[in-house]
């Protein structure tokens, strides 16, 4: 997201919350089609509908971690202490990364 511009960068996180890769870009383009492809295919990995709503929250969060990192570089503004530790660990990828895993190992690799 560092090579596009502010405006560009915000408008492929909101499209991608609503599932939809179009960009003007051709790279942002190819890169949403290849996150909502994944998303999707991982979506469908789930072994319980409880899991499935839990894989679509892990990605909302996740996209809305990464907007709240653009807003914080954008304005040039520190984050409070409380919005950190909230927005963080989302926009990290940490939880995103971790549900594919539980979808596929848990509960047997406990």
């Amino acid at each position: 997201m560092d090579h596009v511009s502010e405006q560009e960068g915000f408008n492929f996180l909101r499209r991608l919350m609503l599932m939809s890769s179009h960009s003007e870009s051709p790279r942002l383009h190819a890169l949403g089609s290849a996150l909502l492809l994944t998303h999707e295919s991982l979506g469908k990995l789930g072994p319980t509908e409880q899991w499935k709503r839990e894989w679509i929250e892990t990605w909302t969060h996740y996209i809305a971690g990464l907007l709240w990192e653009m807003k914080n570089k954008s304005w040039s503004q520190m984050p409070s202490l409380e919005d950190y530790r909230f927005y963080r660990p989302l926009s990290s990828g940490a939880f995103f990364g971790y549900s594919p895993f539980k979808a596929i190992c848990l509960p047997q690799c406990l």
